[in-house]
């Protein structure tokens, strides 16, 4: 039986499938580099917020394992990496942290 997170995840799924979803395809790139940046795998398992969203960029991109990923989707998450690597954090960034209460 699945947990009531895996449900709630499950519906917003089901949202971003048929164009529901509240995230931009920015959106799901800049937090997949946030997350590729700056996190651990499980330091923030307990938000559901971010769980569920990140889940829903990931299903976006198509990036689980064996699957051929959305190609224009990889170059944005690229171009927001490359931002990354600057010396000050860009402004999308601090949203992301903030949105999610994150620091």
């Amino acid at each position: 039986m699945k947990d009531s997170m895996s449900v709630g995840v499950d519906f917003f799924l089901a949202l971003d499938k048929i164009g529901a979803s509240s995230l931009t395809d920015d959106d799901c790139c800049q937090l997949l580099a946030w997350m590729h940046y700056d996190r651990g795998a499980t330091e923030f398992l307990d938000n559901f917020a971010l769980v569920k969203d990140i889940k829903v960029a990931q299903q976006r991109l198509n990036i689980y394992g064996g699957e051929v990923p959305n190609v224009n989707l990889i170059e944005k998450f690229n171009e927001f990496c490359k931002e990354l690597d600057q010396d000050v954090k860009p402004g999308w960034f601090i949203e992301i942290e903030k949105k999610y209460n994150l620091k």
